[in-house]
């Protein structure tokens, strides 16, 4: 615990030395993020804070490894995987330093993480089993590689969609790193314990300058980097174990990024199908950015930039609880957990008022958007007799 420790405090002081730094260069340069529709402040902030993060975490994360403070499990952890977690890390902290001085295009983003993805599963990040409840382990096959990249660019994108608030996208990510710790340490993971203390660290430091009211801004550098290492380091420290890849651990430790992901993307599918549109065109609105993220909606019923955000981290500490209470009794909690979790999000559907799902408080969601679908292919389909108008 003495390693933990240090360690921590040792990511948490190099982060609250580096963070000033980082804004006062991102000033000089003028990479700061402006006021607009979709953003809830109302003058220029600095980006690029995720540098401040990436850089504390790289130094004293892997000093400790190289140094042998902490001794790798090679039986179920492969010292391997570490350079390419740097190699991909850095590309994605490059990608989004990128995006964050000039906007990149949508595609090429997604070029870059699934770039990224992929060097970490040339080094050996894979998840060839996953362990499902009540149907055991399920061996994905030549399905692992493309799931091991969903998941991945998946995480990635979770934590940078809710980056919308003052402070709100570090905390979540401490909380699950907490969360993650807790779990690793039970389990004798020192591995991906120590990437988590670190990284909590390396955001305390960080969410000094960045809680209401902000002081500098993650950028998609830091939010990216933030899934990303979220979606390694949270399944890496079982993949050379005889036991399969819980999934559902890290999901529930994650929930709050993954099911503001899930929602959005069900909520624009959703809206682009009450416009008309037909069900594959209607998959194009998916990627459509919007702001109506839940600690949009949650501001718009009237709780402040403060409350909104300290009421999603207990939202967090209550998947994180799920999560340890799910690792420590396993089966015997599995029912319960999801019960109590498809509950929330039903609850925080109906109380967040999305006009997409009206269709759950009147009761008739199914009908409402099969007849939807139907109204758009009928739209769609050619007269079968051409010349009827004319007679």
């Amino acid at each position: 615990m003495f390693t933990y420790a240090i360690t921590f405090i040792a990511s948490l002081l190099l982060s609250l030395l580096l963070t000033p730094v980082i804004k006062r260069a991102a000033l000089y340069f003028r990479v700061l993020d402006s006021p607009g529709l979709r953003k809830v402040h109302d003058v220029k902030i600095p980006r690029l804070g995720g540098l401040a993060i990436y850089i504390s975490f790289m130094i004293v994360y892997y000093a400790t490894i190289l140094l042998g403070y902490i001794k790798v499990d090679e039986s179920r952890f492969s010292p391997h995987f570490l350079r390419g977690y740097a190699i991909g890390g850095s590309i994605i902290v490059f990608l989004g330093a990128w995006d964050d001085v000039r906007q990149l295009r949508p595609l090429l983003k997604l070029f870059l993480q699934i770039l990224a993805a992929s060097i970490t599963v040339i080094y050996g990040m894979v998840i060839k089993l996953i362990s499902v409840p009540y149907l055991g382990e399920i061996d994905l096959g030549l399905f692992a590689y493309p799931f091991t990249l969903l998941w991945i660019v998946g995480i990635t994108n979770a934590i940078n969609l809710i980056d919308g608030l003052d402070g709100l996208a570090g905390g979540v990510t401490f909380i699950a790193s907490m969360t993650l710790f807790l779990i690793a340490l039970q389990q004798g993971k020192t591995e991906t314990a120590l990437f988590s203390i670190v990284l909590a660290g390396s955001l305390v430091g960080f969410l000094r300058y960045n809680f209401n009211p902000a002081q500098i801004f993650l950028g998609d550098s830091g939010a990216l980097f933030l899934g990303y290492s979220l979606a390694n380091f949270s399944v890496m420290g079982t993949m050379k174990s005889s036991t399969a890849v819980a999934l559902l651990i890290p999901i529930i430790a994650l929930g709050f990024p993954i099911m503001d992901t899930f929602l959005a993307m069900l909520r624009r599918y959703a809206r682009a199908l009450r416009e008309g549109k037909g069900p594959l065109a209607a998959l194009s609105e998916i990627g459509t950015a919007d702001k109506q993220h839940m600690h949009h909606k949650l501001m718009e019923l009237g709780y402040t930039h403060k409350r909104t955000v300290v009421l999603l981290y207990g939202l967090c500490l209550v998947f994180g609880l799920f999560a340890f209470i799910l690792t420590a009794y396993r089966d015997r909690s599995v029912a319960a957990i999801l019960f109590f979790v498809g509950l929330m999000v039903f609850v925080m559907v109906r109380l967040l008022g999305y006009i997409e799902f009206r269709g759950l408080k009147e009761g008739n969601f199914l009908e409402q958007y099969l007849s939807k679908i139907g109204t758009a292919v009928k739209q769609k389909k050619p007269d079968s007799d051409p010349g009827k108008d004319a007679r």
